[in-house]
C-alpha cells in the first residue's frame, strides 16, 4: 500500500526518539504506546469534569445547549484521539505475541520477539506483560471499534 492510503496513526514512542536517551525494547514501548493515550484520555475527562463543576458550582447559568455542546466538544476530542492511536497500539499489541522459534544445537529451542530479538519469550520481563498485553487488546482492538 501506499502511505496515502494507510490511515493516520500516530506512532508515541518513536516520534519522541526515546531510544537516543535510554534503552527501549519492545516491550517498554508497548507499555507506552498504550498507557499514554489511556493517561490523555482520562485528562480530557478530568478537563470535562472540572469545567462541569466550574459551570455548575460557579453560580452561573448552565443550559442544558451549553452542556450538550461541553460534552460534544470534549467527546470529538477524545475520538480525534482514540482515532489517532488504534492502529499503532494495536499493531504493537499483536505483534508482541509473535515469537521466532530458533532451534539450537542439543535439539532445544529459543524463542524471540519477532519484531525485536533483544526480547526473549521465555524470559519473565516478557511473562510478566503477557496479561498486561491481553488486557490492552481488549481496550484497543477490540474495545474502541466497539465504541
Amino acid at each position: 500500500t501506499h502511505l496515502s492510503d494507510s490511515p493516520p496513526s500516530l506512532q508515541v514512542v518513536g516520534s519522541l526518539g526515546l531510544s537516543c536517551i535510554t534503552k527501549v525494547d519492545y516491550i517498554d514501548a508497548m507499555v507506552f504506546t498504550t498507557v499514554i493515550p489511556i493517561v490523555i484520555a482520562v485528562l480530557i475527562w478530568i478537563k470535562y469534569c472540572a469545567v462541569s463543576c466550574l459551570k455548575s458550582c460557579g453560580g452561573g447559568v448552565d443550559t442544558p445547549e451549553a452542556k450538550a455542546k461541553r460534552f460534544a466538544s470534549h467527546m470529538y476530542t477524545f475520538l480525534i484521539l482514540t482515532y489517532l492511536v488504534i492502529i499503532g497500539a494495536s499493531s504493537k499489541i499483536l505483534h508482541f505475541y509473535k515469537c521466532h522459534v530458533f532451534e539450537v544445537p542439543g535439539g532445544e529451542s529459543e524463542r524471540y520477539l519477532r519484531l525485536d530479538y533483544s526480547v526473549d519469550c521465555d524470559d519473565t520481563k516478557y511473562k510478566d506483560y503477557v496479561v498486561f498485553a491481553g488486557i490492552m487488546v481488549f481496550i484497543y482492538p477490540i474495545g474502541i471499534p466497539l465504541m
